[in-house]
């Protein structure tokens, strides 16, 4: 799943939406982040919203909270963080935005419906798993986690592309702190993210422009939601490389790295770091 995202734009004022521009200004610190680095609930990252003026661009907190009607037991900040160790969403599956797997209505239904977002990317992370050769020349019991950076190719640096994403606000009652959060859409993945995200198979939402526009503005039915939530991006407009272990407090998290032994994507081969140290 989608769980390292970034956005790096340090020149230029506006994130642009086909004719719609989205003002950064004396905001521009906030999408100075080139990656969610630390603790990934409770970060603050800059998603586009829906308002009666036009797309706004606000800071939310990464990891849905559902409606109070649904888990009225969330009442603090002690209350969420032990409900956050339990359920995991920073990302909801497009099969599970209006039934759950118990065939229920979804936590996320209310969202998917009304408060539609989307989530600016210059590029995210996914770790594809790989059988390892140990020392003695047999495979290892457990694969190698290789981390890899993904991009929409024509969208790098200061030119984002969208996640589809709903968003929510939650009360502490403890405390009245207002909280606006978000949580990014997922998809089956296409080839090339199948290949990186080879456990799950998984990859966010990414909408061209026009998907984009329909999803925050247009008054769609939930078959059109789901039509546009299960999108897949084409592999070709994508570009994936591998980055350093530890990429979450690197200095540059996109820069490339070459492990020595690495199957290509798309190989069965298993990763052999070893294979490049005999002396003949």
């Amino acid at each position: 799943m989608c769980y390292y995202n970034g956005i790096k734009v340090s020149r230029g004022e506006y994130i642009r939406l086909k004719d719609l521009e989205v003002f950064v200004g004396k905001n521009r610190e906030w999408i100075n982040c080139d990656l969610n680095q630390g603790p990934l609930y409770n970060q603050p990252y800059p998603i586009v919203k829906a308002t009666d003026t036009g797309p706004e661009l606000k800071l939310m907190e990464w990891g849905y909270i559902p409606e109070e009607s649904k888990w009225p037991f969330l009442k603090s900040r002690e209350e969420l963080a032990k409900w956050r160790f339990m359920y995991t969403t920073l990302n909801a599956t497009c099969e599970g935005l209006f039934v759950n797997d118990k065939g229920k209505t979804s936590m996320y239904a209310g969202a998917a419906q009304y408060r539609r977002c989307l989530v600016p990317s210059t590029g995210y992370w996914e770790w594809r798993h790989i059988k390892q050769v140990g020392k003695s020349g047999k495979i290892l019991k457990d694969p190698i986690k290789i981390p890899y950076h993904l991009v929409v190719t024509d969208h790098q640096e200061n030119n984002p592309f969208y996640m589809a994403g709903i968003w929510g606000t939650w009360v502490s009652e403890e405390t009245g702190e207002v909280v606006e959060n978000f949580t990014i859409v997922t998809t089956v993945a296409n080839e090339l993210s199948a290949q990186v995200h080879n456990a799950k198979k998984r990859m966010p939402t990414i909408l061209n422009e026009d998907l984009a526009q329909e999803w925050m503005f247009g008054k769609l039915s939930k078959d059109d939601i789901m039509d546009i939530a299960k999108t897949q991006y084409e592999t070709k407009e994508m570009d994936a490389w591998t980055v350093a272990k530890g990429f979450q407090t690197a200095f540059n998290p996109r820069d490339k790295f070459a492990y020595a032994g690495l199957p290509p994507l798309g190989s069965d081969e298993p990763f052999n770091p070893y294979q490049s140290l005999s002396l003949f």
